[in-house]
């Protein structure tokens, strides 16, 4: 069972799209490790945060799911999980995701990517004049 006592620090249901973040790993976790067992939690359907995953790990997360909209949740988990305590990681992330889909990066908004340290490249309704 996926549950905060197992170390994750968030997940993605991707049969009902719920996600699902512990504030308090988020916050208090100071060593962020997977359990050994740690593909049996990935075996229904979810997508886990774990805290130890490097930023092509997390890009590889978002890119490889069907939707765009499965694709926003799982880069919303990598925010609101990681953004805290791996600044650097989540940054070049979305940066990598920046150059392989540009639409879905700035679809995050203003406030999430500024949060990052980031900038949208949607270019404003004045600047096609």
């Amino acid at each position: 069972m996926v549950d905060k006592e197992s170390g994750v620090l968030g997940f993605f249901n991707l049969k009902n799209k719920n996600l699902v973040f512990y504030k308090d790993n988020v916050i208090k976790n100071k060593t962020f490790k997977k359990p050994e067992n740690f593909k049996d939690y990935e075996k229904n359907h979810l997508v886990l945060i774990w805290g130890e995953e490097t930023p092509q790990e997390l890009f590889n997360k978002i890119i490889s799911q069907e939707t765009k909209e499965l694709k926003g949740g799982i880069g919303y988990l990598v925010f609101v999980t990681m953004n805290l305590k791996k600044k650097n990681e989540v940054r070049e992330c979305f940066n990598m995701l920046k150059e392989h889909d540009e639409e879905l990066y700035n679809s995050f908004g203003k406030d999430i990517l500024e949060g990052m340290g980031l900038k949208s490249t949607e270019k404003k309704w004045w600047e096609f004049w």
